[in-house]
């Protein structure tokens, strides 16, 4: 990679730094009471549904049956949303047994106890799941109308509003895709494709480790541009992005650790005829 940054920049960047993103999110109960799961100790959140909530000592959040519960839980289900904002991430285990780890400006609503025939969750921005098998009780995931469908197995879906595709990309196992229009199935290593705009499914292999980057600790851009790389930018580091002059399309491939700091990786992607700046929590990207 070619870098060209003036130490007026540099100096600028580091005065200006910003943290990454960190376990930040927000749990809203079904009575809509809500707990900061950043600011909350470890040990019993809530008791729902004869479910006790506790955050663990590694913070995350977990679901685990009432011991001695009584049986007069209401008849109508209970729903729980965890949310992260931008800057933010957090795991967490359903009380089926499945886990899930959320990416920043991201919620996932579930069922306290599931009920039924299925498990249906929603979500918003992109969450990677870890399913508990039980094919009595198939596993479905809810994202902008298109529903993932699996009995135990790995999976990413990035859903986020401001993406023009929703990507569901398969680790393990085996997951069909559909929108009530199109369906597709998915074998480990492949990824499905839904343009915003259309119930078009498009499948082909993927590179899961890009895929799933973020959950492992990286954010990583293979052939991106630079709206694409900031939108990312955006999210962990809650920042605005703004665009100025007559920016270059170009495709970049890189790396980074998601505990760098700004100016770190803002140094990664200094190209000839991209350069940023930094006034608070806005950059400005300029030729």
């Amino acid at each position: 990679m070619h870098k060209h940054q003036s130490n007026q920049q540099i100096a600028q960047n580091q005065i200006h730094d910003i943290k990454p993103g960190g376990n930040k999110a927000t749990l809203t109960l079904s009575n809509g009471k809500q707990i900061s799961l950043t600011d909350a100790k470890n040990g019993k959140l809530a008791v729902q549904a004869n479910m006790i909530i506790r955050k663990t000592g590694d913070g995350k959040v977990e679901y685990a049956a009432e011991q001695n519960a009584t049986s007069n839980q209401s008849a109508e289900p209970q729903y729980n949303t965890m949310a992260t904002p931008r800057g933010g991430r957090f795991e967490g285990t359903l009380s089926d047994g499945t886990h899930f780890i959320m990416d920043a400006a991201s919620s996932v609503k579930y069922q306290v106890k599931f009920t039924g025939n299925e498990r249906l969750v929603e979500i918003t921005g992109q969450v990677y799941f870890d399913v508990k098998p039980d094919a009595a009780h198939p596993f479905r995931v809810k994202a902008k109308g298109q529903i993932t469908q699996d009995l135990g197995t790995k999976f990413n879906i990035n859903a986020y509003d401001d993406e023009p595709n929703i990507r569901v990309t398969l680790e393990e196992g085996s997951i069909k895709v559909y929108n009530g229009q199109q369906s597709a199935l998915l074998i480990p290593g492949q990824q499905a494709v839904t343009n915003a705009g259309s119930n078009l499914i498009r499948v082909h292999n993927a590179n899961i480790d890009e895929a799933i980057a973020w959950k492992n600790g990286q954010t990583s851009f293979n052939n991106e541009d630079i709206q694409e790389i900031m939108r990312k930018v955006s999210r962990w580091y809650d920042v605005d992005i703004q665009y100025e002059g007559k920016i270059p399309t170009r495709g970049f491939d890189g790396s980074i650790s998601r505990n760098a700091n700004l100016s770190d990786l803002l140094k990664v992607l200094e190209f000839d005829n991209i350069h940023f700046k930094v006034d608070g929590k806005t950059i400005t990207v300029k030729p």
